[in-house]
């Protein structure tokens, strides 16, 4: 099967509002464990702390990935890519006011 499959057997079988609150659910335990990530600091990291991220990613990259699908791949590509682009004009625009401060 194709990415696409899984996500159209998946929301066909359990239903969208079904997926809806189970990306909600996955965004929470992502939340979850980034917070303690982030309590405990990089150098209390051990191996299998890691792999639970890394096992939350990809569920909510997979949740992503359905809801997407669901409410349409190509806009929330544009969207995504206008988003970057506009990141990166707020960067260039925040270092050229840094770059040449006010008179006082």
């Amino acid at each position: 099967m194709t990415e696409k499959e899984y996500y159209q057997y998946f929301i066909d079988k359990f239903g969208i509002n079904a997926q809806v609150l189970m990306a909600i659910e996955e965004m929470s335990e992502l939340s979850n464990v980034l917070t303690k990530y982030l309590r405990f600091g990089e150098d209390s990291l051990d191996q299998k702390y890691k792999e639970n991220i890394i096992e939350e990613l990809a569920d909510v990259k997979n949740m992503i990935g359905q809801l997407s699908y669901y409410f349409g791949d190509n806009d929330v590509a544009k969207t995504q890519k206008e988003k970057l682009e506009r990141t990166i004009l707020r960067i260039k625009e925040k270092e050229h006011e840094n770059s040449n401060p006010k008179n006082s």
